[in-house]
């Protein structure tokens, strides 16, 4: 019977194949493939198949497989002609590579959207456990409402009072940053300042003669250093130490397993702080550091990372979720 010619009838549609084409569709294991085997079973003179296909794609699906290239209609959604192919048996390589962006982007869109929706899941599953541990007694109860304040600005008005404090001191933290990078900020240095930067070789060096200051008898001699303003550094301390404690009281009040603790605004806080205690320490151990430009400012420009607290406003907003992750994704 290979001088047959056999019809595929979708919603009236007919496209006419031959006996050869027929055997690739049945014999692929598709859907179409056992639906035309079932119907041989049934009257084995059948020439004529019928089916109840998406018009647009099953015609280029049918166009393919009578030789022509495998285009992906535009008006199309690829998922619907994803589902299609399926159907039929096509493989995903056998798209046009004129259409194969289009629904390389339309996969990769796929995948970001079931990110999305697993981690929203999984945050709603989280919160949903802690509020239920904050109904009961004892040290889990107090941890997750401790949690709740730190972590779920919605759930109080304590929690929202928390975040504005929390991100003012984000924004105080990033203001001194940018600050000590002005010359504006800074000062000329004391006398205390020089004795500390001017070891005794130094001083020998410059030999400071008279009753006056550093800066008013070896202007001319002394290099040209500035320190940042006092207060800038007081503020800068008490940063460290409300981040110190904050990410500890994250730490001791973590009601869930640990497996559940990181993330990436954890990672961000940590980073943040290791950065500030390099640069405390670096200067506890030189002096000369604080006036001086050194490897220890480039890493203390790390700092600046800590500006991704101030996205934690927008993590329930899609779209951020969104750029985020396509951005990680490139």
């Amino acid at each position: 019977m290979d001088h047959v010619i056999y019809t595929i009838n979708n919603k009236g549609d007919k496209f006419e194949i031959s006996k050869t084409i027929l055997d690739k569709i049945s014999c692929n294991g598709s859907i179409a493939g056992k639906q035309i085997l079932s119907d041989f079973t049934e009257d084995k003179t059948v020439v004529e198949f019928h089916f109840q296909r998406h018009s647009t794609c099953t015609s280029n699906i049918l166009e393919y497989i009578r030789g022509d290239l495998l285009h992906i209609p535009t008006d199309v959604c690829p998922k619907k002609f994803r589902q299609e192919m399926e159907f039929w048996g096509i493989p995903e390589n056998e798209i046009a590579t004129c259409c194969f962006t289009k629904y390389q982007s339309f996969l990769d869109d796929e995948k970001t959207l079931w990110v999305l929706e697993r981690d929203q899941n999984e945050r709603h599953a989280r919160k949903e456990r802690v509020y239920v541990m904050s109904k009961g007694k004892g040290w889990k109860a107090m941890q997750a409402k401790i949690w709740q304040v730190m972590e779920y600005p919605s759930t109080s008005v304590m929690a929202k009072i928390f975040m504005v404090f929390s991100n003012l001191m984000v924004m105080l933290s990033l203001f001194i940053l940018v600050a000590s990078t002005d010359q504006m900020f800074h000062e000329s240095l004391t006398d205390d300042q020089w004795n500390e930067y001017l070891n005794e070789n130094d001083r020998e060096k410059y030999g400071r003669k008279g009753a006056g200051s550093y800066s008013e008898t070896m202007a001319d001699k002394l290099p040209d250093l500035k320190s940042r303003m006092e207060y800038l550094i007081y503020l800068e301390l008490i940063t460290i130490v409300y981040f110190t404690i904050e990410i500890i009281c994250k730490m001791v009040f973590f009601p869930l397993p640990w497996k559940d603790f990181l993330n990436f605004f954890i990672v961000v806080d940590a980073i943040s702080l290791i950065v500030m205690y390099v640069d405390v320490i670096a200067n506890e151990v030189d002096e000369r550091e604080k006036y001086e430009e050194s490897f220890v400012e480039a890493v203390k420009s790390l700092q600046i990372i800590r500006v991704m607290r101030l996205f934690r406003l927008l993590k329930h907003v899609s779209s951020f979720r969104i750029l985020i992750l396509r951005s990680v994704q490139v």
